[in-house]
């Protein structure tokens, strides 16, 4: 059985929590690689996203704000940054030549 490494109470190896003190146990070395080594759903979206904007850029927009939206869920803040300029920079993408567009036509009317 392990202890807790705060106050010595031993503890179930299931849990996460000290039923005496109430701080977080450390997780075993095993546990807390492959959690830091797991990418979130939410930042493979960012990433996603972000290449999106290179090759298909209508699509970033969306793949970036449903990643932003499992970010805010899971707070993610990486991913969430990621995310979240993912989704400006592929809307200003879009919105920029869109916009640059109407000015011209607009000036080869008047």
């Amino acid at each position: 059985m392990p202890y807790c490494q705060y106050c010595g109470n031993e503890v179930g190896s299931d849990h996460r929590f000290c039923s005496r003190c109430g701080k977080e146990l450390a997780l075993k070395n095993s546990e807390s690689t492959t959690e830091n080594n797991k990418m979130s759903e939410a930042y493979v979206l960012g990433v996603v996203g972000i290449a999106l904007i290179f090759f298909f850029f209508p699509a970033a927009p969306l793949v970036s704000s449903i990643g932003l939206y499992k970010a805010d869920k899971t707070n993610d803040e990486k991913a969430f940054k990621l995310c979240l300029v993912g989704t400006i920079v592929s809307i200003l993408m879009i919105v920029v030549p869109l916009s640059l567009y109407i000015l011209y036509i607009l000036s080869l009317m008047l």
